[in-house]
């Protein structure tokens, strides 16, 4: 993922602290508003140029593909996806959706990714 363009953090988790001490500042809720920017702004900055973006959610990295030609790059790969991450996020999904094309990964996967 290093070589992905987006944020560099050592602490990846660090963005996300300083978005919740910003949102949980009752006397300063100006504070929030530069923070998002700033984020929106870096992220628009990376959507123009690579037409992706790398992005964390606590230390869970999140790829964010903005272009067509980029996700029908990711669509037609035969490389095995899996989905999901250390907190088992798409299981507590199949109970609910069963195993279609938002959860299920491999060869049922890519029979479904067919749109």
């Amino acid at each position: 993922l290093e070589h992905l363009p987006g944020s560099r953090e050592m602490l990846p988790f660090l963005n996300d602290y300083r978005l919740f001490k910003a949102c949980s500042q009752p006397d300063n809720p100006a504070g929030f508003g530069p923070l998002v920017l700033s984020a929106l702004s870096g992220s628009h900055a990376c959507f123009q140029k690579y037409g992706m973006h790398r992005d964390y959610s606590g230390l869970t990295p999140i790829i964010i593909i903005y272009r067509a030609d980029l996700v029908e790059e990711v669509l037609r790969s035969n490389k095995i996806l899996t989905k999901g991450g250390e907190l088992g996020e798409y299981n507590l999904l199949h109970s609910w959706l069963g195993t279609g094309l938002l959860t299920s990964t491999g060869d049922k996967w890519r029979s479904r990714r067919r749109l």
